[in-house]
C-alpha cells in the first residue's frame, strides 16, 4: 500500500515512478515545441539540488541547508519547475518574485526574505538584482538562466558546456500576473497544525556577483551538479525523504493594493493539504495537457503545478500573454487557469470581432448565445438535453461557437477562473458556448483554495463550496473567516500582522460574502473596498463594476463614492470596440482623449451606465461617470501585479477627474 504523501516531494516523485512520460513539460524555443521526458525533468531536479548542497569556494562554503531562501525572478518556464523542486528536495525556501516588479520592489523581497541565492531569467532581471546587491548581505550567489550578451552588465565571462542538455533560449513569460484572491495571511491554526516555522537565519557578508564575474549560470551550475548526481544518482531522493511535513516551502510576499509586501510562509503540509482535496474534487488525468499561463510566482498556478504533476498531466509553458491564443491552437490543451480579467478580455475579443460582422451574421450570433443559455441549466444539473434543444444546440457550435472552441485546440475540457469573482453574465456566456469554466476562490494565506465549484457541484454566481478540509465562518460584519490545515504559518517577521489576521486560529480573509441555502460560497466584495456614502449607506463596488465590465464597450470600471453624496464611476473604454463604434457613426476624433471628450461618446457610456443600474438600489446606482482615455497597467501603477486595481493610486491619479464628477450640486441617493 502506498504510503499517503507528506511532503511535495512525496507528491511528485511517486507521479514520476506511476507515470513515466516522454513529454512531462513541453515549451516552445526557437519556432517549436520541445519535449522534456519524465527521466530528464528529474535528472535536472537532482542535478541542480547537487549543485544547491555542494556550495562553491568563495560563494557558499558549506551548501545551502534546510531552511535557507532561494529568490527566483523568472517567467514561467522549464527552469522555473526544476528550480522549485530542487529546493523542495532540500528542504529550502523557494522565494518567488514576480517578473514585472520594479527593481526596488526586488531589493525588499530578497533583503527581507535574507535570500542566500538569487536566480534570474534573463539580463533585465539580473540588473534588478544587481541595483540590490548593497542592502542584501545574505545575498551569496546569483544565477542567470539566459546570459545578457558579452560585454553586458551582470554577463558572466564564461560558462561551462552542461552535461546535462538543459534547454536553452528564453520564451518570454507571461504578463497576466495570477489569481490571488485578496487579503491578509498567516499564521498557525490551533493544536492539530504543525508549530509557527521559522526561516533559518543567514550568516552575514558582503553581497557579490551582482553584477561582477561572480554571476553563474543556470547550466554551468547543473553541469557542476550533474558529475555529483552521475556519482550517486539515488542521492536527490535519499535527502528528499528527509524533508518534513513542517518545514517551510516557500516565502511568497503579496502584491497587496496598499502597504509593504508580506512574506507568507506556507510550509509541505499546507501545500500537500490544498493539492490533495483538490485533486479529489477536480479530476486530473495523466493522459491530459495544461497550459501553463499564469505566472508560476503566484499561489493558484503553483498549487495548480503541483496538482497537475502529482496526477501526470502533462505541463506546457505558454510562451507569452500575446501568444496565448496562437499556443492554445498549437499544444490543444485540456485545461488552463485564469484569472477573470483573462475571461473578460476574450470576451471583449469575441465580441468585437462579432461587431465588424454584417448583421445578418450578428443575428445569428445573438440566436446561438440565446440557445446556448438555454442549455446552462441542464449542463449544471447533470441532465440530459431535450432533443429540440439539443438539435438546437447542435447547430449553434456548427454555425458559431465550433470556430471558437478550434481556435483553444478543440480539446478544453475546463478552464478554472480565480483571484476575484468572476461577473456571472461573463461566466454564462462561456457556458453558454459550450465550455466549462470552474471558479474558485482563495488566498496566498490559504495555500489557495478555500471554495471550488467541480463538475458535480457547480452554480454561476459563486465560487463553489467550502473544501471539506476547511471551517469556513461568516463574521457578524460579513467577513469570510476560514480554519484548516492549508491555512498559512505566519507573515515572516511580522508578529503583531500575523495576530491581527488570526484569531484563535481562525483567518480573516477581509472578504466579505456569505454561504447560500445550499453551501455554496459567493463573494461580495472587500472589506476594505466597501464605500460609505455621505448619507451612510454602504455600497459594496465590486458587483456594481462587474456588471459594467460584462459591456463589451468597458475595459475596466472603478466604482467611487466613499463619504460622497452619491456613487459615480471611472471608466476605461474597450478603445477597439469603442473606435470601431464611433467611425461606423461617421464620429471625428483625433486620440483617445478627444475620442472619450466626444458628446456622443459621453451620452454612449450613459446609456450603458443606466442599463448597468438596472436592479439596484437608489442609494448604489451610480450617478454620474468619467471616461479615462489610458489604460490602467502595472507600469503605472494602478494595477498590482495580479491585475487587481490598486484604488487608491486610481483616485489620486484621477483625482481632478473625480472633483468633477461632483463639482456642484445634483445627484443625491
Amino acid at each position: 500500500m502506498t504510503a499517503e504523501p507528506r511532503t511535495i516531494p512525496d507528491l511528485l516523485y511517486a507521479a514520476f515512478d506511476r507515470w513515466p512520460k516522454p513529454d512531462a513539460l513541453k515549451v516552445k524555443r526557437d519556432g517549436a515545441w520541445q519535449d522534456i521526458p519524465t527521466v530528464e525533468f528529474e535528472r535536472r531536479v537532482a542535478a541542480l539540488a547537487h549543485a544547491f548542497a555542494a556550495g562553491r569556494t568563495g560563494a557558499l562554503t558549506d551548501g545551502l541547508q534546510p531552511g535557507d531562501r532561494v529568490a527566483l525572478i523568472s517567467e514561467n518556464r522549464p527552469e522555473w519547475t526544476i528550480t522549485d523542486l530542487a529546493c523542495q528536495t532540500l528542504g529550502l525556501a523557494l522565494v518567488p518574485v514576480y517578473p514585472s516588479l520594479p527593481a526596488d520592489q526586488v531589493g525588499y523581497i530578497l533583503q527581507n526574505s535574507g535570500a542566500k541565492v538569487a536566480i534570474a531569467s534573463s539580463g533585465k532581471h539580473l540588473a534588478k538584482i544587481a541595483a540590490s546587491g548593497p542592502s542584501c548581505p545574505a545575498l551569496k550567489r546569483v544565477v542567470v538562466m539566459d546570459p545578457p550578451p558579452s560585454g553586458e552588465s551582470g554577463a558572466p565571462s564564461s560558462a561551462p558546456s552542461p552535461s546535462v542538455s538543459p534547454s536553452s533560449g528564453p520564451p518570454s513569460g507571461p504578463r497576466i500576473e495570477g489569481i490571488e484572491g485578496p487579503g491578509p495571511t498567516t499564521g498557525s491554526v490551533g493544536s492539530a497544525r504543525p508549530p509557527l516555522v521559522t526561516p533559518r537565519p543567514t550568516e552575514g557578508g558582503a553581497a557579490r556577483g551582482c553584477g561582477g564575474g561572480n554571476v553563474e549560470t543556470f547550466d554551468s551550475l547543473l553541469a557542476a551538479g550533474e558529475e555529483k548526481r552521475r556519482a550517486d544518482p539515488k542521492w536527490h531522493r535519499i535527502r528528499a525523504a528527509a524533508v518534513t511535513p513542517e518545514m517551510l516551502a516557500t516565502l511568497i510576499y503579496t502584491s497587496g493594493t496598499t502597504g509593504t509586501p508580506k512574506g507568507v510562509m506556507l510550509t509541505h503540509a499546507n501545500f500537500v493539504a490544498n493539492v490533495t482535496v483538490t485533486c479529489s474534487l477536480v479530476d486530473f488525468s495523466h493522459h491530459e495537457i495544461d497550459l501553463s499561463f499564469l505566472p508560476l510566482s503566484h499561489i493558484l498556478e503553483r498549487m495548480l503545478q503541483y496538482s497537475v504533476l502529482s496526477r501526470g498531466v502533462t505541463i506546457a509553458y505558454a510562451e507569452s500573454f500575446e501568444a496565448v491564443a496562437g499556443n492554445l491552437a498549437e499544444v490543444r490543451p485540456m485545461m488552463m487557469a485564469g484569472v477573470p480579467r483573462f475571461f473578460e478580455k476574450l470576451y471583449e475579443k469575441i465580441q468585437g470581432g462579432v461587431a465588424k460582422q454584417p448583421p445578418g451574421k450578428q443575428k445569428i450570433f445573438h440566436w446561438a448565445v440565446k440557445t446556448g443559455k438555454e442549455t446552462v441549466p441542464y449542463r449544471l444539473a447533470g441532465r440530459t438535453l431535450p432533443l429540440w434543444l439539443s438539435l438546437k444546440t447542435a447547430l449553434a457550435r456548427a454555425l458559431v461557437f465550433g470556430k471558437i472552441h478550434a481556435k483553444t485546440g478543440g480539446r478544453v475540457r475546463f478552464f478554472l477562473s480565480g483571484g476575484a469573482p468572476l461577473s456571472k453574465e461573463i461566466a454564462e456566456f462561456f457556458w453558454a458556448a459550450g465550455f466549462t469554466v470552474l471558479e474558485g476562490y482563495g488566498l496566498t494565506e490559504t495555500t489557495p483554495v478555500i471554495a471550488i465549484n467541480t463538475f458535480d457541484h457547480c452554480r454561476l454566481g459563486t465560487v463553489g463550496k467550502p473544501l471539506p478540509n476547511l471551517e469556513v465562518q461568516i463574521a457578524e460584519d460579513g467577513e469570510i473567516l476560514v480554519k484548516g490545515p492549508s491555512v498559512m504559518q505566519g507573515y515572516y517577521n511580522l508578529p503583531q500582522e500575523t495576530s491581527l489576521a488570526l484569531d484563535d486560529g481562525w483567518f480573516h480573509t477581509g472578504d466579505i460574502g456569505h454561504l447560500d441555502p445550499d453551501g455554496f460560497l459567493v463573494i461580495t466584495d472587500r472589506k476594505k473596498d466597501l464605500l460609505k456614502t455621505s448619507g451612510g449607506k454602504y455600497v459594496a463596488p465590486q458587483p456594481i463594476e462587474n456588471r459594467l465590465k460584462a459591456d463589451p464597450l468597458v475595459n475596466m470600471a472603478v466604482v467611487i463614492g466613499n463619504r460622497r453624496k452619491f456613487v459615480s464611476v471611472l471608466i476605461v473604454p474597450a478603445f477597439d470596440r469603442l473606435e470601431a463604434e464611433a467611425k461606423a457613426k461617421g464620429w471625428t476624433f483625433a486620440d483617445h482623449p478627444a475620442l472619450c471628450a466626444h458628446p456622443e461618446v459621453q451620452k454612449l457610456y450613459e446609456s450603458r451606465v443606466a442599463k448597468a443600474n438596472e436592479g439596484l438600489a437608489s442609494f448604489e446606482s451610480v450617478k454620474r461617470c468619467a471616461l479615462i482615455p489610458a489604460e490602467f497597467t502595472i507600469e503605472g501603477g494602478e494595477l498590482t501585479p495580479t491585475l487587481k486595481v490598486k484604488r487608491r493610486v486610481v483616485e489620486e491619479k484621477y483625482a481632478k477627474e473625480i472633483d468633477r464628477l461632483y463639482a456642484g450640486e445634483g445627484g443625491g441617493e
